[in-house]
């Protein structure tokens, strides 16, 4: 299955359709989460209650979503990341020789 990741883009990648299908599930997963976040701020500012927690509960899974969705497609596109505790950088084959250090 070929994706265009952007509309101003002509490059194309190929992913696996089982990548892009659990991809998507998490992505309608989180959005509920989102959806059923503000729904409780809004039932909280009905009862006069404070909805600010809940909003802010919302807004941290957007940020995280949007983060991950960053990072997804970016890695589709041949980037990577250093990941949290990543004690090592990748290096390409051949960089050093036998006796140079990182």
């Amino acid at each position: 299955m070929t994706v265009a990741l952007d509309r101003r883009s002509h490059d194309l990648i190929t992913m696996p359709r089982s990548t892009l299908e659990g991809d998507w599930m998490d992505v309608q997963a989180e959005a509920f989460e989102v959806r059923r976040e503000l729904g409780r701020a809004l039932q909280d500012k009905i009862a006069d209650r404070d909805p600010w927690p809940r909003l802010g509960a919302a807004d941290r899974r957007l940020i995280r979503l949007h983060d991950r969705a960053r990072q997804r497609a970016a890695e589709a596109a041949g980037i990577t990341f250093i990941s949290p505790g990543q004690t090592e950088l990748p290096l390409a084959d051949g960089c050093f020789d036998d006796h140079s250090t990182a």
